[in-house]
């Protein structure tokens, strides 16, 4: 294979691995192929199967620079390996439907990965996963979907899986990660886990998120910023959906929680909790205003804390509870958050925030204005057999 070859791969299952170490290559299905190990830069995996029942480790590694793969259906078949070892820069998965993954992690950025994404992909249907650990710098988990994603011993064993998994007790690196317009549904997960240990881990972006339905809260001991995130039935295996942490091996300190709804979040039983609590955090000392609460039917919170500017109960007035996490209008939460435009822009739609003025809370702006919506960070291409000269293919 040389720069720009194209290999269109007939119908068929191929148990091998391929590996990949010339640059500029692009390989198109439809096909099932066992694994991919890609050391060269700028290659393109698209529309193919990728995982067989006989597939012996991560099922895809990307390991140079620019590398894509798009369009993709994984699935390990319930074996004890990754879907998606990202150690390069610049890479981007997308669009991808992502399975079968079982007791590990679905998709690791390495610290080694610089500037890459997920964007657009559906993961779901895991067992004891976490289905991101990230570390790297710079990287981006963008409008992904994840649910059906489960942790059978939360109450009896040490391993917790997570949507979200960071931690530095080996001296790693992982900063200037934004996790952002995802929909985290019907997992019995934690929302997170983050830990600073010894490593240099620090300013992590949540914004535009939902998380409905998660058994277990968001772990929070790095310095991170929670902006516009929408949280439903979160937690209830805790008190609350957000736990912030400032003791050895997890320091907050430096986080904002801002703009966000927290709904039904906590142990249903309490009146009293629901959405943030601290270990060691002085709360008073962290940025939290401009959030709504409430607990079972639209009724106010009696936390110790509930921040500046908060909204404290009454209908938010969704579209629909638990399925549609826009605003109706005359929400209580239109007009109600703090302008936060110098961080971002758009909501989880892809609309217009107001570029003056209050937002609205929560992942929905409900009279933004849509205008040449561009994806975050990547605009995916589309390869079909039909793209193929059979004259320069590889394979």
């Amino acid at each position: 294979m040389v720069s720009g070859d194209i290999v269109n791969i007939a119908p068929g299952t191929y148990q091998e691995i391929v590996t990949v170490s010339a640059s500029n290559i692009t390989f198109i299905g439809p096909a099932t192929v066992k694994q991919f190990n890609v050391t060269g830069n700028y290659a393109t995996i698209t529309n193919l199967n990728i995982g067989t029942t006989s597939t012996t480790s991560d099922a895809v590694m990307l390991l140079g620079v620019g590398d894509r793969v798009m369009g993709c259906a994984i699935n390990l078949h319930s074996k004890p390996y990754g879907a998606i070892y990202i150690a390069g820069s610049d890479c981007i998965v997308s669009d991808c439907d992502i399975t079968g993954c079982y007791a590990v992690q679905a998709v690791v950025f390495t610290t080694s990965a610089r500037n890459s994404l997920v964007t657009g992909c559906n993961l779901h249907d895991m067992h004891d996963v976490d289905v991101f650990r990230v570390w790297g710098v710079s990287n981006t988990l963008s409008g992904n979907t994840v649910y059906d994603c489960d942790n059978p011993g939360y109450s009896s064993i040490p391993w917790h899986a997570d949507f979200i998994q960071t931690f530095g007790d080996n001296g790693e690196t992982a900063y200037n990660i934004t996790i952002e317009s995802n929909y985290v549904h019907d997992c019995t997960t934690q929302i997170g886990n983050l830990t600073s240990d010894v490593g240099n881990i620090h300013d992590f972006t949540f914004r535009n998120n939902i998380f409905a339905n998660i058994s277990n809260c968001a772990f929070v001991g790095v310095k991170s910023f929670w902006y516009n995130n929408t949280f439903y039935k979160c937690g209830i295996n805790q008190d609350c959906a957000l736990y912030v942490y400032q003791v050895p091996n997890y320091n907050s300190a430096g986080s904002e929680i801002v703009n966000n709804v927290f709904l039904q979040c906590g142990n249903p039983a309490s009146t009293s909790s629901g959405g943030i609590n601290a270990n060691g955090a002085v709360l008073s000392n962290y940025r939290i205003e401009h959030n709504y609460f409430a607990g079972n039917n639209y009724a106010a919170k009696s936390e110790a804390y509930i921040g500046t500017s908060a909204i404290n109960g009454g209908d938010p007035k969704l579209v629909s509870v638990g399925s549609d996490f826009h605003l109706q209008s005359g929400s209580p939460l239109i007009g109600a958050a703090t302008n936060l435009s110098t961080y971002f822009t758009r909501d989880k739609d892809g609309k217009f925030r107001p570029a003056a003025g209050a937002w609205d809370i929560g992942a929905y702006e409900q009279n933004g204005v849509i205008s040449s919506i561009i994806p975050p960070t990547v605009s995916a291409i589309s390869l079909n057999a039909s793209d193929i000269d059979p004259n320069t293919a590889g394979l």
